[in-house]
């Protein structure tokens, strides 16, 4: 399949330019401005203001700016540019919108991944879904027990999968814009792209890298300044990620890590670009690109982010491996060798640093005790990468649905891996359990036809072009390899500069005309004014579907404030917040069987809206609960445990990875039904079986309330069966820290353990 792909993405990139429609100028404007706005968009909305958002180093703001940042302002920003440079290239022609308008032919998989994504929001017939992907017809049937009304789609969580389909527009425009833009703008004659054109593109694949390097320079020099010289804080608020670790205004270590990856081998590249400049490179030019490669390898490094360190390791390898290539064939032998030999040392100081520098060392040796074979804390990473795999091998065909991996990973969330999961720290598997073989093919297949259409670029006449490609593929490996244990590419601040890069190359490319073309023929198949005519409105109309009610969420999200919501909320939550409250205001309610209703409905309603939400589902059996204490029909009492229970199995089947639900729920079946199996949650599921699955994901869970209660219910010897060895975990890992001479983090670690528990000192 992907031979084949790659072939004629190829064939397709050969004759791209005669299949353009006419007056590429106009074309080469809209690519222009769809650039600006995407530019525009990741300095303002991700880089300078957060988004991903700042989380709680909005403490200390101002009330406005605070509810800005936590109302997703930023993110409302990044979608707007999205949303209008896709407007704009669709507005150029530069996305197939039917047959004979053609475009990069890497869009084509990306086109056809955002139509799956699409197709999976669609509520869909329940025998359908379970034809299609049987695990999610499954999931749905065991979350509508207790006559709870889903509507079922093939993403078990449509929110997540509307998230990521923005990304994955901001990916399509960049890759369009890109394309259109460095391929050429300007006029063209018998289909080919003039000097002129070639010159002008040239200049905008140069622009673009100077646009990464510029902003991975300034973050790393921002991050080292207030970090290792100021007071480690953004704009004077604490740093959600600090405490040492070099930021700059991103929220976190790893993503300054792959800017500054990025910039430097986008400095390199311009910096040997402008050093065989026919008569000699200007001083100013050389000078700044050479401190803007020092400054970016130093962010990188001081990131004390270990993939980052290897992917910026990587980059730097690719960019210099390939750039000496490029020197040896245009007559400098001598220098192409020296660089190539450069570019081995890269990983081998990465090594070195990795174990020379403390900070580092110590971020490695946290993988030691799962190399070592022992038991109790290791790399999160290991036991995600498990649960996602198990993920993916209930869904292989379809997947979750896109973006539905901070969800859907509770339904096989493993207890070593105990803390919340919105991304597998490996995209290829995360995109495996999201999307399936399928579309994971089609992401591949745009990966791998990026790569294979930008190769001759690098065998370029042109010493300029080909260097140019070398820095993008270099940059582009920084975050590829980043991505085989990160998350990189979720979040456009990274998605949307990696498709730009990764389109040069093959937008680089001198185009040929191919064998029997004649010239001034067109690929389009009516009259120009016709079709851009068309390409306005779909553009006006693609405007208006996706900005109008991105900027009027926005506005509701911030009204919620006043409504006492988390700015933020969704609809969701906003029942959940709503019912929880008039929870409390039972006792001081004049009717409190009518206020119980209400509450209930609001509890239903939070349930439906998002079902793989765990506390939905505790507080719709609490409420049932609750009612049940207020009637005194034996029948309806029943009728109303039977309910309450059903929530619980509910909760059973998405709460894996949550040690406070599992322990809730166990108390309840405990109430309930003591000892019994519970009728609605998974095979053989009892209360020891919720409170088990508690203790191993969070020993330090069964504190000595939570014993003492559990005590009143069940005799001492069952209870000793159910209570696991809550310091297990910590006392292996003490003992760890101790062999490695960390004495005073060992005794900190005993010292948390219960003296009066089972495992205390």
């Amino acid at each position: 399949m992907f031979p084949t792909a790659v072939s004629d993405c190829a064939a397709a990139a050969r004759v791209y330019a005669c299949a353009m429609p006419e007056s590429p100028s106009s074309s080469g404007r809209t690519a222009d401005i769809a650039l600006c706005l995407l530019a525009l968009g990741v300095v303002l909305g991700c880089v300078g203001l957060g988004a991903p958002p700042r989380m709680e180093s909005v403490e200390g703001m101002t009330p406005s700016l605070a509810t800005f940042l936590e109302a997703l302002g930023p993110a409302t920003i990044v979608r707007v540019a999205i949303a209008l440079a896709l407007a704009a290239v669709v507005a150029g022609g530069l996305i197939p919108l039917w047959r004979g308008v053609r475009a990069a032919p890497r869009i084509r998989p990306l086109l056809a991944l955002a139509a799956l994504g699409l197709i999976a929001l669609i509520p869909l017939p329940v025998s359908l879904i379970g034809i299609v992907s049987p695990y999610v017809g499954e999931t749905w049937e065991h979350l509508s027990q207790g006559g709870l009304d889903l509507t079922r789609t093939l993403s078990v969580w449509p929110a997540g999968t509307r998230d990521a389909l923005w990304t994955l527009a901001g990916v399509i425009a960049a890759t369009a814009a890109a394309f259109a833009a460095v391929r050429g703008a300007a006029s063209r004659r018998g289909g080919l792209a003039s000097d002129t054109a070639a010159e002008r593109g040239l200049g905008r694949a140069t622009l673009i890298l100077a646009f990464v390097t510029t902003v991975a320079t300034l973050e790393c020099a921002y991050g080292i300044a207030t970090t290792h010289f100021g007071d480690d804080t953004i704009l004077g608020l604490a740093k959600v990620s600090g405490k040492g670790r070099v930021t700059g205004t991103f929220v976190l270590a790893p993503m300054l890590g792959v800017w500054a990856g990025m910039g430097a081998c986008s400095a390199m590249g311009l910096l040997l670009v402008e050093a065989l400049r026919p008569r000699g490179g200007r001083s100013i030019v050389l000078a700044v690109s050479t401190m803007a490669l020092v400054i970016c390898v130093a962010g990188g490094a001081l990131s004390l982010a270990r993939l980052m360190l290897a992917a910026l390791a990587g980059g730097l390898l690719v960019t210099a491996w390939l750039a000496g290539g490029v020197l040896s064939r245009s007559g400098r032998a001598r220098t192409g060798y020296v660089l190539r030999g450069a570019a081995l040392l890269a990983p081998i100081g990465g090594l070195a640093a990795a174990f020379l520098v403390p900070a580092l060392r110590q971020r490695v040796e946290y993988l030691l005790p799962y190399l070592q074979g022992h038991s109790g804390p290791v790399e999160p990473r290991f036991a995600g990468w498990a649960s996602t795999w198990e993920l993916f091998t209930r869904v292989p065909i379809f997947g979750t649905g896109l973006g539905s991996f901070g969800r859907a990973i509770h339904l096989a969330q493993s207890v070593d891996a105990p803390d919340e999961m919105w991304f597998t720290h490996c995209e290829p598997l995360n995109l495996l359990s999201d999307v399936g073989v399928v579309s994971f093919a089609l992401g591949l297949t745009w990966l791998v036809a990026s790569v294979w259409t930008g190769r001759p670029a690098l065998r370029s006449s042109d010493p300029r072009r080909a260097l140019l490609a070398a820095a993008a593929f270099g940059a582009s490996a920084v975050v590829a390899v980043a991505g085989l244990a990160d998350f990189q590419t979720q979040f456009p601040v990274v998605a949307i500069p990696f498709a730009a890069l990764l389109a040069i190359p093959g937008a680089l490319v001198i185009p040929v005309a191919p064998e029997g073309a004649t010239g001034g023929t067109t690929a389009v198949p009516v009259p120009r004014a016709a079709l851009t005519k068309k390409l306005r409105w779909i553009a006006g109309a693609l405007v208006a579907l996706l900005v109008i009610p991105t900027v009027s969420g926005y506005f509701e999200r911030r009204a919620h404030v006043t409504d006492g919501f988390e700015p933020g909320a969704t609809s969701g939550e906003r029942h959940l917040a709503r019912a929880r409250s008039g929870m409390r205001a039972l006792s001081e309610a004049a009717d409190p069987a009518a206020a119980l209703d209400l509450v209930r409905a609001d509890l239903r309603a939070a349930a439906r809206e998002d079902p793989l939400r765990d506390a939905a589902h505790v507080w719709d059996a609490l409420g049932t609960l609750a009612a049940r204490s207020l009637t005194f029909d034996q029948e309806d009492s029943d009728a109303l445990r039977d309910e309450a229970l059903a929530a619980l199995g509910r909760v059973r089947w998405v709460s894996r990875g949550h040690a406070d639900t599992n322990l809730q729920v166990g108390l309840l079946y405990l109430d309930l039904l003591g000892t019994s199996e519970a009728p609605h949650g998974p095979p053989g599921d009892t209360a020891m079986a919720a409170l088990r699955e508690a203790g191993a994901i969070r020993p330090q869970a069964f504190s000595r309330a939570w014993r003492e209660a559990l005590a009143r219910e069940l005799p001492a010897a069952a209870l000793e069966k159910i209570v696991p060895d809550r310091g297990h975990a910590q006392r292996t890992w003490a003992e760890y820290l101790r062999r490695v001479g960390r004495t005073d983090e060992a005794d900190a670690i005993l010292r948390t353990l219960d003296p009066e528990g089972p495992d205390g000192r």
